[in-house]
């Protein structure tokens, strides 16, 4: 009933609008626009002037995640424009009411590079748009920013943004708000990606190359999205050319990559294909040194898409992508894990203003370590798999009427772990952890409304249903007994295959409110309640490839999360100011008990812990978007903590990704039409950690203990980087559709040896001593080029 209660509610409150715009004589005017290669312009700003005074704005906004946009005018006679970053402006004169759907096309600015937009949650002015926390990062300008070996990369760029951090170089995904790396849902057109990163977190998977748009939603997210607490990081991939054949690469100091788009069947379609890999494998092959010819290191990924127009309202889509790493001495052990997803989008406009779109969705991780030194030989395995199919439908009546409801079906099957010996003499047993399934489903309902010129609100509800189900016959366990401490069975119940073990239910409500104090300045608030329904098990300060994925079973409940948010933002000229304060608590929080190794574990049900956390903070953000000089500084002032039953005494300690103070500040110095320098400069405070407070001896060896069960006792020392580089553009004959760049960079020019990791053994020269020694992935300054290409 309270759910009922809950629905009739928004329905009332979406509707009432009707009335008021309904009296009102205004004609729709849909508006699609394009870049020259065919590819949809997402965030174009888009502005309806009155034809008798051009200063004056009747009505704007941007573009949507089709290139498409809706103004509602009355009769007359109007001025249209478009202007987007890196692109020449267009105006247009026209007449409302006019004949069916404006077709525009922008052309590029000057460099031909596409542009790739990296947001807190929208698309267009951070003053006026509904959702909170704006940046925007053009591809251009990522080309030109100071990156690791010259390779350019997506995820990366987004730790320089406000409310984002990561443990370190070396460790997987990235930390949102508090949240671990499980807690970001990160989309390929619409397929999760288990885990971002190649080579342990240096480089993600994302060849940028391919991307077209990228979203980052830390707060505010709307109830389309589901399924983790803390982020969405939603990446649209590029489609290929219409008309002719267009491609685009560049050669650096870790990586080749190349992609190119063509049109196929009479220009009603398109293929876009891209690849990429390392080849530092190759030259190690040529080292006289044993141990590097036979060291294995390289990543290679490829992606492909296929686009169709069926009919002018019917659109079909076909994305895949494909990605490993391996890792290893081949003497010693090897290490490999990949990604692997598709989507297959039908999209059917019934009207400008009612759309549907329904998607099938496959998504899969795998990972494995081997060890193949005698008598330790043995080869351990894990996988996750998705299955999904959902409907997305859109309906636009009026400025109080903007509704979007949807569908969601989702299968899982996961394996934590498969660990089986080698060889015959490996002290090794095969060991195999308890296989899981699942069934998610979901519904949504959300209606952005414009109460008035100053007031506006985006509300709505997801509905998420959890059932656990057996996977194979035989007994599921339950576990009891003391938090902390190693969990014995205390009910055994047997199930066949696809019997229900446990169900779960959530009701997730989301709403924002912007309120506008002037043209440049707005104040906007929001509450979001998320639910989580798989789970990464790390026994690591820093997550890896290697831990094992979980989904909510009968002793592992969902994680729930509540975050309000407020904010202030402001523009002035070509300046942008954002001011964002959050508070987010968790339950159903999952850590391991001291000990835990989740790899080759049978059940590591009985292993884990569970409490609650709490993360608030402040993030300033300041960006010049104009000018020889420009770039940006974001600043966060955070607190991320955890309670545990069983662990630290039971009292509140410091996330292992907590950062009191994180600093970022990006410059980018055009000092010709030529040359570009920009650099970067993070300063972070030290992760915290671990560490003995107290040591024992045994049999004449000290060995260094933790007294009290102290959880993240201490801290590193702050993490502090300096980045630059140089970007030159090569000239080529006028009219060529063929231009280059060169990129130099310099990486951690301070020459700091930031901390990853600190282990502490006895000190050999005075065994009275304890030592710590540390490791660092990165110790010294990185020199990196890359040649980049189009045509």
């Amino acid at each position: 009933m309270k759910q009922n209660k809950i629905l009739v509610l928004l329905l009332f409150l979406a509707f009432p609008g009707q009335q008021l715009f309904a009296q009102e004589r205004y004609y729709r005017l849909p508006v699609t626009v394009r870049d020259t290669s065919g590819q949809s312009l997402i965030g174009v700003t888009v502005r309806v002037n009155a034809a008798d005074n051009t200063s004056k704005t009747i009505s704007g906004g941007s573009t949507d995640g089709e290139g498409h946009f809706e103004f509602r005018l009355p009769k007359g006679i109007y001025i249209l424009s478009l202007t987007y970053i890196g692109f020449q402006p267009v105006s247009q004169r026209i007449n409302v009411p006019s004949d069916g759907e404006f077709k525009l096309v922008m052309r590029s600015g000057g460099t031909g590079l596409q542009e790739v937009i990296v947001r807190g949650q929208s698309k267009t002015n951070p003053v006026k748009n509904l959702e909170m926390g704006v940046q925007s990062i053009n591809l251009s300008t990522l080309r030109k920013m100071p990156a690791l070996l010259g390779e350019v990369d997506v995820v990366r760029s987004v730790l320089s943004l406000p409310g984002v951090s990561s443990v370190g170089e070396g460790s997987s995904g990235f930390n949102v708000r508090g949240g671990n790396v499980d807690q970001n849902l990160v989309l390929m057109d619409g397929a999760p990606v288990f885990n971002t990163s190649h080579l342990f977190g240096l480089f993600s998977v994302f060849n940028p190359e391919v991307v077209q748009d990228v979203k980052l939603i830390k707060g505010g997210i709307t109830p389309d999205y589901g399924g983790r607490l803390s982020s969405v990081m939603d990446i649209k991939l590029k489609s290929g050319s219409p008309d002719s054949l267009r491609g685009a690469g560049g050669i650096g100091s870790v990586s080749a990559r190349l992609s190119a788009g063509f049109p196929i069947l009479h220009n009603k379609g398109s293929v876009f294909i891209a690849a990429r890999r390392t080849y530092a494998d190759q030259f190690l092959k040529l080292s006289s040194d044993e141990n590097l010819n036979s060291t294995v290191a390289y990543f290679q990924d490829f992606n492909g898409k296929v686009d169709y127009q069926l009919s002018t309202k019917d659109r079909i889509s076909l994305a895949g992508y494909w990605g490993n790493d391996k890792l290893g001495l081949q003497k010693d052990f090897t290490i490999g894990y990949d990604n692997a997803n598709a989507a297959a989008t039908y999209l059917h406009e019934f009207s400008s203003g009612f759309s549907a779109k329904t998607t099938f969705l496959f998504s899969q991780y795998r990972s494995n370590l081997g060890v193949l030194q005698e008598p330790q030989s043995l080869l351990s395995k894990q996988y996750i798999r998705q299955y999904a199919l959902k409907t997305d439908w859109h309906y636009r009546r009026n400025e109080a009427i903007d509704l979007t409801f949807g569908l969601s079906a989702i299968r899982y099957d996961v394996n934590p772990g498969v660990q089986t010996p080698l060889t015959e003499s490996s002290v090794f047993n095969t060991t195999t952890s308890a296989r899981q399934a699942g069934n998610e489903l979901g519904f949504y309902l959300n209606n952005a409304h414009k109460f008035s010129k100053k007031l506006s609100a985006q509300y709505g509800i997801r509905f998420s249903y959890f059932g656990a189900v057996a996977a194979q016959n035989g007994p599921v366990y339950t576990y009891g007994g003391m938090p902390g401490k190693e969990l014995l069975p205390v009910l055994t119940t047997e199930f066949k295959k696809g019997a229900a073990i446990k169900n779960y239910g959530n009701v997730e409500p989301r709403v924002s409110l912007r309120y506008l104090l002037s043209e440049s300045a707005s104040i906007k608030a929001g509450y979001n309640r998320m639910a989580q329904y798989v789970h990464l098990i790390s026994a690591t300060t820093a997550s890896t490839p290697l831990d094992a994925w979980m989904i909510s079973t009968n002793n592992i409940r969902p994680e729930l999360a509540d975050q309000f948010s407020l904010g202030y933002f402001m523009t002035k000229h070509s300046y942008e100011l954002s001011a964002e304060a959050y508070y987010k608590t968790m339950s159903n929080q999952i850590d391991v008990i001291n000990g835990t190794e989740p790899i080759g574990n049978q059940d590591v049900e009985k292993d884990l812990v569970y409490g609650k956390g709490r993360s608030y903070g402040l993030e300033l953000y300041l960006k010049k978007n104009t000018g020889k000089l420009n770039g940006f500084a974001s600043y966060t002032l955070s607190k991320t903590e955890r309670q545990m039953n069983g662990v630290n005494n039971g009292d509140w300690y410091n996330a292992k990704y907590d950062r009191t103070h994180n600093l970022n500040l990006v410059v980018v110095y055009n000092y010709s039409n030529k040359w570009t320098f920009s650099s970067n400069y993070v300063y972070q405070t030290g992760v915290a950690a671990t560490f003995p407070s107290g040591r024992s001896e045994f049999q004449g060896i000290i060995v260094p203990y933790n007294n009290g069960d102290l959880r993240n006792n201490y801290r590193y020392s702050p993490y502090s980087r300096l980045d630059l580089s140089a970007t030159l553009f090569v000239r080529h004959r006028a009219g060529s559709r063929f231009s280059s760049n060169w990129v130099f960079s310099l990486y951690n020019v301070l020459n700091r040896k930031n901390v990853y990791a600190l282990y502490f053994k006895q000190d050999n020269a005075n065994p009275n001593k304890t030592i710590a020694n540390q490791l660092s992935v990165i110790g010294s300054i990185i020199p990196g080029v890359t040649w980049n290409f189009n045509f």
